[in-house]
């Protein structure tokens, strides 16, 4: 009786075991299944492609009690063929990860931080654009019609120009 006892708790022992390991290495997260995509794309198109650059955009989303949103996007750019020291002014690679300035209704240019920045509309949104350093550039989207762009411009020119000596977020 006591060694059947002692068969089940080792086949219990081995099967948790055995049900944590597959859990810890099954476990991705979206970057490990954005790896994984682009090292098959890579894999796909032959040894005379290379990567260039890859953006990704990370949103902070705001809202009041009305509906209203202000979304301010964070694109971080990664360099790896291509040289960040060619990339001046406004990236424009960057800002069409969230907005694609040729299909923009209207747009201007102006400064955030005494950075070149522009303020692209499209569909009654508008999107206030700037860069910091080739690797780092911000968007605010929101509503003119319910958003002074006074509001807009204090909460662009809180980020510091000088946050390229810090990791971006």
């Amino acid at each position: 009786m006591k060694t059947k006892i002692w068969i089940i708790i080792a086949v219990v022992m081995v099967l948790l075991v055995l049900a944590a390991v597959i859990a810890s290495t099954n476990h991705h997260t979206p970057q490990d299944e954005m790896k994984d995509m682009l090292n098959r794309v890579e894999g796909a198109l032959g040894e005379e492609w290379k990567t260039q650059t890859v953006t990704e955009v990370s949103d902070l989303v705001y809202s009041d009690e009305e509906g209203n949103t202000i979304i301010y996007y964070v694109c971080v750019t990664s360099y790896y063929e291509a040289n960040a020291n060619n990339q001046t002014g406004l990236n424009m690679d960057s800002i069409s990860a969230v907005i694609n300035p040729d299909e923009a209704e209207s747009s201007r240019e102006c400064t955030v931080s005494g950075l070149p920045a522009a303020i692209y509309q499209k569909d009654g949104r508008a999107y206030l654009c700037w860069t910091i350093i080739p690797k780092l550039s911000y968007v605010i989207e929101y509503d003119p019609a319910v958003e002074s762009e006074a509001d807009i411009f204090r909460m662009a020119e809180s980020v510091p120009a000088n946050a390229s000596r810090k990791r971006p977020p």
